[in-house]
């Protein structure tokens, strides 16, 4: 059965543009996926070593001044300044990305697994950190096997200072002997409950412990990421009856449960079912889940696979508007459908502040999910009243800045195809001005809609 362009590049991507060539093939996109990334190419982030550095720079100085007399902070507030900005260019990048690439769906999937192995901002270090790791651990290898991606997420030091498992020592270590320091099961609980298996899903606290114990030795020096059995917990670990470790850690052993757990069919479910929840339905069929799942088992958890059997599925191709975009979705599709991807490219950093705060009005702040569960799929997590309010001020103004010579019956034939109402192009093609035409599709719920 084939996909409508429509339902691929609204669903499945950030939407249509003038000026960016529409997806209007499965293969393709696919296929495109496993290529180089030129576009991530043009807008690199430094590496996490390189950000560490200038983070342990703020850190030594802010060590000077509390031993100083002086208590002079003005250098310290120049270098976290400089530091916020580094960090919200990380963010400026992610969206411009979105918005430029003509696989959206590859940046819908970027966006996608880093919500599901989700690293909050929640202080400057993970701040200048998420960019680095969307771009080391998850952009690479959404093409991939998931037990790979799924290493690499959980490995890269971003998620290991987000969950502190840095600092999990097995008491029977050497270290943990000398420092009589604890073990510490986020990670281990995350993993279970949201990167894999789910939170409904048939483990025990005895599986958690054990496996806590397991991932000790993961943690970060100033190259990076490091695996250091003198942290690690020694011995034998039973994790769903089946023994992992030996006397000596190896990261291998760690590894070799991921690979495992990779290939749970809970886990195969879970994604599964995960990805349907995304984008098609917040309440998914059960045949939509199984075909998925049973697609990223046969397939050995290959990504591929399991992306060609949620596209190529029937439920996925039903014309009706399920899902609510979210406010990343929503302005990208918006700056997209106005043809204004390269303003956004060229945006200064004070116009770029203003936009962040009308996504953060909106509901999202990006990069700062409020927990490891990452964003909400619910629509009435993101149509409040005063979050609508925010879309519909924050629409009027583009619609009145940019919108002023677009055709807004031409307009709605582009950006939605046959998912607009006859209603709406009545009323789109009905406006006194041309602008007002352009903010009524916009705050439309068939635009808000995917």
């Amino acid at each position: 059965m084939s996909i409508s362009n429509t339902i691929l590049n609204i669903r499945f991507g950030y939407g249509f543009s003038p000026n960016i060539q529409a997806m209007d093939n499965i293969d393709w996109i696919l296929r495109d996926l496993t290529k180089p990334d030129e576009l991530a190419k043009n807008f690199q982030t430094p590496s996490f070593t390189e950000r560490l550095k200038k983070f342990d720079q703020l850190q030594q100085i802010r060590k000077e001044i509390r031993k100083s007399q002086t208590k002079d902070r003005t250098k310290s507030r120049k270098l976290q300044k400089r530091l916020n900005l580094l960090a919200q260019d990380d963010v400026k990048k992610f969206l411009i990305q979105a918005a430029l690439d003509k696989n959206s769906f590859k940046q819908r999937l970027v966006a996608f697994w880093h919500d599901n192995f989700s690293v909050s901002s929640k202080n400057l270090q993970l701040g200048l950190a998420n960019g680095a790791y969307i771009n080391e651990a998850i952009r690479p290898n959404i093409a991939g096997n998931f037990a790979n991606l799924l290493k690499q997420a959980i490995t890269h030091p971003a998620m290991l200072i987000y969950l502190d498992q840095f600092r999990s020592i097995g008491e029977n270590s050497p270290i943990g002997k000398k420092r009589k320091s604890g073990l510490n099961e986020n990670l281990a609980r995350e993993i279970l409950e949201l990167h894999t298996m789910g939170v409904k899903a048939d483990y025990t606290q005895t599986d958690v412990r054990e496996f806590a114990k397991l991932l000790t030795g993961l943690t970060i020096n100033k190259k990076g990421f490091t695996f250091n059995p003198k942290m690690s917990e020694p011995g034998i670990k039973t994790i769903f009856g089946k023994k992992y470790g030996a006397k000596k850690p190896k990261l291998e052993h760690i590894y070799q449960f991921l690979d495992d757990l990779a290939m749970n069919e809970q886990t195969a479910k879970h994604i599964a079912k995960k990805l349907a929840i995304h984008f098609v339905s917040e309440q998914p069929t059960q045949q939509l889940v199984n075909h998925i799942a049973n697609a990223y088992l046969a397939s050995n958890a290959d990504l591929l696979a399991t992306y060609r059997a949620l596209l190529e599925h029937e439920e996925s191709q039903k014309p009706i508007l399920q899902k609510v975009k979210p406010p990343l979705e929503y302005v990208i599709s918006s700056i997209r459908a106005l043809g204004l991807s390269n303003e956004l490219a060229k945006i200064n950093n004070k116009d770029f502040r203003k936009l962040y705060a009308t996504m953060k009005k909106m509901g999202q702040e990006l990069f700062r999910a409020k927990g490891p569960d990452g964003w909400s799929e619910k629509a009435n997590y993101w149509i409040t009243p005063p979050n609508l309010a925010e879309r519909i001020n924050w629409a009027s103004n583009l619609a009145f800045k940019y919108g002023q010579k677009i055709d807004p019956r031409e307009l709605i034939k582009r950006a939605l195809n046959e998912n607009a109402s006859p209603e709406l192009i009545h009323a789109v093609g009905d406006t006194e001005n041309k602008w007002e035409g352009i903010a009524l599709l916009l705050i439309s719920p068939e635009f808000n809609r995917r």
